[in-house]
């Protein structure tokens, strides 16, 4: 335990790096898991004896060789890799001594380690407590895009689920490229749902300007439910994913481990069910079925 002391007091002036590629230096900042991966990434790093610099990779002429001489000339050893703005990403790094670790599934190559929320277990989580509810014809709407950024464990888990209801319960989801209110209202009237399970709050409006109510006649669930949404769903416990990348990068530079692993290996955290006011307890016979 000395010895842990000492070599926590010898990494107080170690920074590690919380990257992030968004168009603006503090779009990170806005309300949501941004934010919320950052909080928890630090106070992990600092309860280890590190701190936490966040560094604005798209900064007007921050190549890759430029971005890997700051961090060499910062004498920075270990990096966290925030979500890119677009799926299927390739991190341009000197990762020979770098030890980093990404949060979701953005950084497609070269392959690292990761930590994400467990997008299958949460689609099946909130699948689950809709049943116990009395909801018998959950729909799930989403962007494809937002679809790919998670791998497709949303979907994974949706269809998994889907072949487990009987053949007249089972529901087509809707996946489209934007949001728009009449393919919307087109897929609602030929599925009929009587919950519809998203990550975005798009859809809600569409059921409220198509003249349903939430909750009394079509429920609603958010996948990844923020503490200012005041909607049912899926909290991801992103404060928790972010510590869980930190932990990751620690280990790697405690053990003199830099560069690409082999294997690359991903951290899941399992998210929790929040109550809210869009879905409500059915009676055998209580749903209101869409006119």
């Amino acid at each position: 335990m000395s010895h842990l002391r000492i070599a926590r007091r010898s990494r107080r002036n170690e920074k590690l790096a919380y990257l992030t590629w968004w168009h603006t230096p503090d779009q990170w900042k806005q309300p949501g898991n941004e934010s919320r991966w950052f909080e928890g990434a630090k106070a992990r790093a600092e309860s280890l004896g590190y701190d936490l610099e966040h560094i604005w990779a798209r900064e007007p002429g921050m190549s890759a060789a430029r971005l890997n001489k700051v961090l060499y000339t910062r004498s920075i050893r270990g990096a966290i890799i925030a979500p890119l703005p677009e799926p299927k990403g390739r991190l341009e790094l000197d990762l020979d001594h770098l030890a980093v670790a990404a949060i979701g599934y953005t950084v497609e190559k070269p392959a690292i380690h990761r930590a994400s929320h467990a997008h299958p277990s949460g689609m099946l989580l909130a699948l689950e407590q809709l049943a116990r509810l009395g909801y018998k014809r959950p729909g799930f709407a989403n962007l494809k895009n937002q679809v790919k950024r998670v791998s497709y464990g949303w979907l994974g888990g949706y269809v998994l689920h889907q072949q487990s209801l009987p053949p007249a319960r089972r529901l087509a989801p809707l996946l489209t490229r934007e949001w728009d209110h009449d393919e919307f209202a087109r897929w609602l009237e030929t599925n009929r749902p009587d919950v519809v399970i998203s990550n975005n709050s798009a859809p809600a409006q569409f059921i409220t300007e198509l003249g349903y109510d939430i909750p009394d006649d079509i429920g609603f669930v958010l996948l990844d439910v923020q503490p200012e949404d005041g909607c049912a769903g899926i909290d991801q416990r992103p404060p928790l994913v972010g510590a869980a990348a930190v932990d990751l990068v620690v280990s790697q530079l405690l053990k003199n481990e830099f560069g690409a692993p082999d294997p690359a290996k991903t951290v899941s955290i399992e998210g929790v069910w929040r109550d809210g006011p869009t879905v409500r307890k059915l009676g055998p016979a209580a749903a209101k079925r869409i006119r």
